[in-house]
């Protein structure tokens, strides 16, 4: 396994996290808050897309790509709903349970991880012989 591979594979792991840790809170804590609660479930689906696209190598790069941007997205609304007076949607997150926490963690490791392979793939893609024609 190159480092590369640990790369996406340890993302695609890290992202499971924030789609499980996303489905756990709507079957739950959030299940009755408007919007929010589709919004969650919605991250969870999507974060299950997007380990089947890092598993597959034809959608690896898109795949890592749309796993940055779903833990960016999901950290952003974290921090309206954290911090902004009216929080997002009317829903405010007022302090950080443990579930928030791991998603936080998730998300971060995600961003780093996946962007590292995003990085490395790039790299590799221009140093190939097909790539200089």
């Amino acid at each position: 396994m190159t480092s590369s591979d640990r790369l996406w594979v340890l993302g695609a792991l890290t992202t499971l996290v924030v789609g499980a840790v996303h489905v756990q809170q709507f079957m739950g804590e959030v299940g009755d808050v408007p919007t929010i609660a589709q919004l969650f479930l919605l991250n969870g689906l999507g974060a299950g897309g997007i380990v089947i696209g890092l598993v597959l190598p034809r959608f690896r790069l898109i795949a890592a790509l749309g796993g940055i941007g779903l833990s960016v997205g999901a950290l952003v609304s974290l921090a309206i709903a954290r911090y902004a007076e009216d929080g997002i949607f009317d829903y405010t997150e007022p302090d950080l349970r443990a579930p928030v926490v791991v998603a936080i963690l998730s998300e971060l490791a995600s961003v780093a991880l996946l962007s590292a392979y995003v990085a490395s793939a790039r790299r590799g893609a221009a140093s190939s012989p097909s790539a200089a024609t």
